[in-house]
């Protein structure tokens, strides 16, 4: 038994050249495998990714406002612009409200151009324009009208991205921002460096680490112009790889984006942003 089992081990063993043939179809089999898991992998992504696409779209809920640019035409997942957030008489009045109320360096602990040397920021609350309202030292309608601008962005927001959790908001601010006319000569910088909100951005390392002093609960940011009558002020979208997609700051329009973006603000001469939320 020993040597017909010996005799049947040798008789089994292939010449060479069938050795490398066999070992070559494995390694082109195995090759074979890992693209149809690549393939897969990438399926599985884009019909996430189509999922997102999917998922958002639902109604604005207030008539008059459009959708301008959706997170297709924006490159990325959960943007959207909008158009028609409100009329020019409401933009208006909360631009009276803002040189009314606002204060330099608001939210800044005073530091007037708290994120360019070029530019100076006054802000108001949502709380101090209510309680100067109730003083009598604004319209107190203005201070409504602030407030009700806030919560129908809010919900907005959670309809068009049809979020099953209520937002909340973190922070609101009414914001003019001015740029310095004697320091607008051969200006490169932007009003606001590439930032997310809720993460700290190491660019050359391509991480944004979610970690304090990043305001790591917020999920969602909206801003809303009210003006557009000035140069300059682009809005646009970072990625990690430095592709950007620019947007136009025209009024009344907003910008609404999930947390995990990139964005910088061009240089803005004069504008009245507003406001960030959370879930």
């Amino acid at each position: 038994m020993w040597g017909q089992w010996g005799g049947g081990a040798d008789g089994c063993c292939m010449p060479r050249v069938e050795r490398e043939t066999a070992a070559r179809i494995s390694e082109e089999i195995g090759n074979l495998m890992k693209e149809i898991e690549t393939l897969v992998e990438e399926k599985a992504k884009e019909s996430a990714d189509m999922t997102k696409f999917i998922r958002e779209g639902g109604p604005l809920l207030y008539k008059g406002a459009s959708v301008t640019m959706n997170s297709k035409a924006l490159n990325g997942s959960q943007r959207v612009v909008v158009d028609g957030v409100l009329s020019a008489e409401e933009c208006k009045e909360l631009q009276r409200l803002t040189n009314a109320a606002a204060s330099a360096g608001d939210g800044y602990r005073g530091k007037t151009s708290p994120h360019t040397p070029s530019e100076t920021f006054y802000g108001v609350t949502v709380l101090k324009a209510l309680k100067l309202g109730q003083e009598g030292k604004v319209p107190l309608h203005s201070a409504y009208l602030y407030y009700n601008v806030t919560e129908k962005v809010r919900h907005m927001m959670e309809s068009y991205f049809r979020l099953e959790v209520p937002l909340h908001f973190s922070y609101s601010h009414l914001v003019c921002r001015t740029a310095i006319d004697e320091k607008q000569e051969g200006r490169s910088d932007n009003s606001h460096e590439v930032h997310v909100d809720n993460c700290i951005l190491n660019a050359e390392a391509l991480v944004c680490v979610k970690e304090p002093p990043a305001y790591t609960f917020r999920d969602y940011s909206a801003i809303l112009y009210l003006n557009g009558d000035f140069e300059g002020g682009a809005f646009y979208f970072t990625e990690l790889d430095a592709k950007t997609e620019t947007v136009s700051s025209s009024a009344p329009r907003i910008h609404v984006h999930h947390q995990t973006q990139l964005l910088p603000v061009g240089p803005v001469p004069w504008e009245y942003p507003l406001s960030h939320c959370k879930r």
